[in-house]
């Protein structure tokens, strides 16, 4: 597939900036997602195309020569994001910003980066770099690779700063060491209770769900969240029921409900009694 076509995959004009290639993926990612599409055909072959796209556009792009602008940010671009940023001084290092997943956060992951470095008298070194990605790493996190970054007057080697850029998540979203996520039941499940199969960060759990069980009720799943780096402790995963309706019923499953209609549910009553005392407290 040639750059073209991996433009036409992202929806985007050629030759659009690392930024814009970013974003496009972000958004594509989630609109083709899997785990978002179960009942999309090919739905894997076409997040499978989205992220080949975008590690070639990314490589491609971050790759590519800009010339050096002067203004008042100490960075200017040699390669935009994710990439090296040269100083419009004195290069001491470098910055890289890497885009994962919010799985390879949890659980680690060794990535293969690209760039170049340039020495000071401007000649050019292409670099790859296996980096080992820690569990436990966030949004906006910074990693130091020491002696990895551009070649110094003195023939010695400065450093190289990668910081962390998270995909959003179809399911999950994180808070600190927790992840939290909604789980959508059926009414029959919410009310005869039943097993429901639910992915975790690193595989997947099923949650036994009582009878009775209402809009709001939280299951908290116990050390799957999010480690510290460097650290055994992990918070915990947190399951938000919404308990969901079927849609198109005919008239005797329609039937069916009116029966229950004569049954008052809990926390229906409970409301109208709280109604009841409002009003009579208005009227004193």
């Amino acid at each position: 597939m040639n750059l073209q076509s991996h433009y036409k995959v992202l929806d985007i004009e050629p030759g659009s900036s690392l930024a814009d290639i970013k974003k496009a993926y972000r958004k594509m990612a989630l609109k083709y997602h899997p785990d978002r599409n179960p009942h999309m055909k090919n739905a894997e072959e076409a997040f499978s195309k989205i992220n080949e796209a975008y590690k070639v556009l990314s490589e491609y792009a971050q790759s590519a020569e800009y010339e050096p602008k002067k203004n008042n940010d100490s960075w200017t671009e040699e390669k935009t994001q994710p990439g090296v940023k040269k100083s419009d001084v004195k290069q001491t290092h470098y910055k890289y910003s890497l885009l994962l997943s919010l799985e390879e956060c949890a659980i680690g992951c060794s990535k293969v980066i690209h760039f170049y470095r340039t020495s000071p008298l401007g000649k050019k070194e292409e670099v790859r770099l296996e980096v080992s990605i820690p569990k436990g790493v966030k949004e906006g996190q910074k990693l130091k690779l020491s002696n990895e970054g551009p070649v110094l007057e003195d023939g010695s080697k400065g450093n190289l700063f990668i910081y962390i850029d998270v995909l959003p998540h179809p399911i999950f979203e994180r808070k600190g060491r927790n992840v939290y996520m909604d789980l959508p039941i059926s009414i029959s499940t919410a009310i005869l209770g039943g097993k429901v199969n639910v992915p975790t960060l690193n595989g997947k759990t099923t949650i036994t769900v009582p009878p009775d069980t209402h809009s709001g009720h939280i299951f908290r799943l116990r050390q799957k969240g999010f480690s510290h780096v460097n650290s055994a402790a992990s918070g915990d995963m947190l399951v938000n029921v919404i308990v969901d309706f079927p849609e198109d019923l005919n008239e005797e499953e329609l039937n069916a409900l009116k029966v229950l209609s004569h049954k008052t549910p809990p926390l229906v009553k409970e409301y109208y009694l709280k109604l009841q005392d409002c009003f009579i407290n208005r009227k004193r």
